[in-house]
């Protein structure tokens, strides 16, 4: 949500939507299909592991769907690697790339 503060604060219409219930996975799909369809850009923040989490099972589930991946870009900001490990302390959502800047910057680019 502080991402979307950052965004609106340049000039860009932005919404959150705030998952809550994730499994099953096909009845939250069908309710994002009306609002994500008509976004240009989605990012999907994730605190998990990027490759085979629930961001890409959404993504999996809304193309099925039908969602339109020429016309709405679907994006995922997750953790690369199986761990979060930094070398010395830092802000651990900066350093995977989470941090409100971070994915201000991912909806952005």
């Amino acid at each position: 949500m502080a991402a979307a503060v950052i965004l609106r604060g340049e000039g860009y219409e932005v919404g959150v939507v705030l998952l809550e219930t994730l499994k099953p996975y096909g009845p939250v799909a069908d309710a994002l299909m009306p609002i994500l369809s008509c976004a240009k850009r989605v990012v999907y923040a994730e605190e998990g592991i990027k490759c085979g989490g629930a961001a890409e099972i959404m993504r999996e589930e809304l193309m099925v769907r039908g969602l339109d991946a020429s016309r709405t870009e679907y994006r995922i900001c997750a953790i690369d690697d199986n761990f979060a490990s930094p070398k010395s302390p830092c802000d651990l959502y900066d350093h995977i790339g989470l941090s409100p800047e971070h994915l201000a910057q991912a909806m952005k680019n």
